[in-house]
């Protein structure tokens, strides 16, 4: 049971069998969503949101080339 020695082979026939399945699987896929809607779906659920900005904040305990490196990442 935790033989590890075979896991790419395992994963390998698992992906196979899935492939096999796909034409039976999608028989249980109810709606399908083109990459432009689902792009435009995404995009009016991400402008609902409201900006996030922080204005405050304060780091301890990293050393000067780590403080101005996460500052710059916060800027």
């Amino acid at each position: 049971m935790i033989d590890f020695s075979h896991t790419q082979e395992f994963i390998d026939s698992g992906y196979v069998a899935a492939q096999r399945k796909i034409a039976e699987i999608r028989q249980f896929v109810l709606d399908s969503v083109s990459p432009a809607e689902r792009i435009a779906k995404r995009k009016a659920f991400n402008d609902l949101k409201p900006e996030y900005l922080v204005k405050n904040y304060s780091i301890t305990g990293l050393t000067s080339g780590q403080y101005t490196y996460i500052r710059r990442l916060l800027q």
